[in-house]
């Protein structure tokens, strides 16, 4: 746990690119570390800052001298910060050239002193690497946390706000500080869940591994053979009680810590698809996850280390996501397909997919909202509705999901219009999956149809 070291030493942390878990664990230090800093803070009035650094000229570095050279110059920076950081401070390598710096009882006023002593001792020398000598040259910002506390999630915000800002100073130490507006103070370090009657503190859940996988089966319309699963996020409390994904996500969101339970998630996944070699998985993906570079960089390290794995895994993404960043999404999803991953788009219907979109978009499978499927057998408009939207994927050449399919009516005309898959309480709840060395037997013996890749034809 980050609050049981007084110092990470990062002179013994492995390199960035040996693997991803490594940047989870450390991005999970920090948060952990984080809320703990700024609990202090606001409990005691103990000055609280955070310091980010980044080496500016990475991309440089990698270019000139090769991935392998850069890692050793990224472990010759965390040396030397060590070596200038106080006693008192916590330094957490978070991502691939990114190093928070944990200022406790550090005023304001001493921030700018701190990072120029670090910036210089950076700085200063060039690094001998095996390629030869390079210089290094880092950007910083910082926050200072108020007396009256903030959230995790708006810290790292002002942090990585202050860092981009950075980019532009030119000349003199590259330093940019930014100040928590008071519309952001104050989000409790505990959130209460009533409908459990208990405080969950996500961030400890995720450091106790209390985050589990359920399984719901999604089937092919025609034969109800099993097609893959789609894995549902449960949280296991103290007292033994099991928290839904409708609980949880929110909770995560609330925190700022989504990105973190993401990539859990994906390291579940990826776990059971390992000991099932024959069965594939979806998974979901937040919009923050997708805007979060660093937490991106680890998600794609930890599918590119597992390539057969990346090649069962389908990503889910809300239709709503896709279009708030269209973007950004396009180029998230255009590495997740270089990975191997197939790309739905989930909840569609819902939102307002234009269709440019969905031409532009690599998307593979469009799962329609429950909302319009679970009244098919009641309403015109929506068999009218859902009919539309499978006819428009048949068109683009994508295969469909019916979600919420709850009786076996609904199953038979969805088959008949041409449905790809179907999931839902009449085709199987999602089931809690135990992670032990042995998969239940009874998902082992069922037969996997190949998905439907209609674009192929």
């Amino acid at each position: 746990m980050a609050q049981k070291a007084q110092m990470k030493d990062l002179r013994s942390e492995s390199p960035a690119g040996t693997g991803a878990a490594g940047v989870m664990t450390n991005w999970a230090h920090l948060a952990e570390a984080l809320a703990a800093g700024i609990s202090e803070a606001s409990r005691s009035s103990v000055p609280f800052s955070l310091l980010v650094l980044a080496l500016d000229n990475l991309d440089d570095l990698n270019c000139d001298i090769g991935c392998d050279a850069a890692d050793e110059a990224l472990n010759i920076v965390a040396g030397r910060i060590d070596k200038v950081a106080r006693r008192r401070d916590q330094v957490i390598r978070h991502a691939g050239n990114r190093f928070a710096v944990l200022l406790r009882g550090c005023p304001a006023a001493q921030v700018r002193g701190i990072a120029e002593r670090m910036a210089h001792a950076v700085e200063a020398a060039a690094a001998t690497t095996r390629r030869g000598r390079v210089r290094l040259r880092v950007r910083m910002g910082a926050v200072q946390v108020p007396d009256q506390g903030c959230s995790v999630e708006t810290l790292l915000r002002h942090a990585r706000d202050a860092l981009r800002s950075a980019k532009h100073v030119s000349g003199g130490l590259a330093l940019v500080t930014h100040a928590v507006a008071p519309e952001d103070v104050a989000a409790p370090a505990l959130v209460h869940a009533a409908e459990l009657g208990t405080l969950v503190d996500p961030v400890r859940l995720l450091n106790e591994q209390q985050v589990m996988l359920a399984g719901q089966p999604v089937v092919s319309a025609k034969t109800h053979e099993l097609a893959f699963h789609e894995a549902l996020v449960r949280i296991k409390l103290a007292d033994g009680t099991i928290m839904g994904a409708a609980e949880a996500v929110p909770l995560a969101e609330r925190h700022g810590v989504i990105p973190l339970f993401d990539y859990r998630v994906l390291q579940l996944a990826v776990s059971h698809l390992i000991k099932a070699p024959t069965e594939r998985l979806a998974i979901n993906i937040s919009p923050l996850t997708l805007r979060t570079n660093d937490t991106w960089a680890a998600f794609t390290a930890h599918l590119g280390a597992h390539p057969s794995v990346a090649q069962r895994l389908i990503v889910e993404l809300t239709e709503t996501a896709a279009i708030d960043d269209p973007h950004i999404v396009q180029g998230r999803l255009a590495t997740l397909k270089i990975l191997g991953v197939t790309i739905a788009i989930d909840d569609f219907g819902s939102g307002h997919t234009s269709f440019r979109h969905l031409r532009s978009f690599p998307v593979d499978i469009l799962k329609i909202d429950g909302s319009f499927v679970c009244n098919l057998s009641r309403s015109r408009e929506d068999r009218f509705f859902t009919r539309t939207l499978v006819e428009l994927a048949q068109h683009l050449g994508i295969a469909t999901v019916a979600e919420w399919v709850e009786d076996r009516e609904t199953a038979s005309i969805l088959a008949d219009w041409g449905v790809t898959y179907l999931q839902g309480d009449y085709i199987g709840a999602a089931t809690l999956w135990d992670e032990g060395p042995q998969v239940a037997s009874a998902r082992r013996r069922r037969i996997l149809p190949p998905l439907v890749d209609l674009r192929a034809g």
